[in-house]
């Protein structure tokens, strides 16, 4: 198991993507989830590093 860099990506970015209703539902859970997560660490544990759809999916969403 190695780890993969992830870099921040601002949430705003993905917010216009789906529609501003959409993206204003999205951008609230992101706020109400950075509250509740503030202090700790999120894993994701994947197969793949890349070349596998999660992979790609988390790379796009999360950065790398």
């Amino acid at each position: 198991m190695f780890e993969v860099p992830v870099s921040i990506r601002p949430a705003d970015r993905l917010r216009t993507m789906a529609g501003a209703e959409a993206g204003e539902r999205y951008y609230a859970l992101v706020r109400d989830a950075s509250v509740h997560l503030r202090g700790r660490r999120v894993w994701h544990v994947n197969a793949t590093a890349e070349g596998g759809a999660v992979a790609e999916l988390l790379s796009t969403t999360l950065g790398t």
